[in-house]
């Protein structure tokens, strides 16, 4: 994997110890990482961070339901497959409250 997308993965996880952190959050990661990334690549990359983060047990992924976090009760493969179906039906890259959430769960 680039060592950019590794850089990447590294700040997102970062932050999941910190505050939930939005899928919207990801493409701007990368962004930051590869200015010149296209919009296709920013989304397998982003993908690929999604897949890392949820390699890790304690990154919990789920969506907000009036004001309250509720955890997905998937799989990591099931909830990669989720975000990356969900993302091609938006049809553009994730803003705020789009598809789903990760945080780092205090296991």
């Amino acid at each position: 994997m680039d060592p950019r997308i590794l850089d990447a993965a590294k700040d997102v996880r970062r932050e999941c110890a910190e505050d939930y952190v939005g899928l919207w959050w990801l493409p701007g990661t990368v962004r930051h990482h590869l200015p010149t990334a296209s919009e296709a690549d920013r989304k397998s990359f982003s993908l690929q961070i999604v897949e890392q983060l949820l390699a890790d047990p304690s990154i919990v992924v789920g969506q907000f339901h009036e004001m309250q976090f509720q955890p997905w009760t998937s799989t990591a493969k099931e909830a990669c497959d989720r975000i990356s179906s969900e993302w091609d039906a938006l049809g553009k890259e994730p803003s705020l409250g789009d598809i789903c959430w990760f945080v780092e769960s205090p296991i």
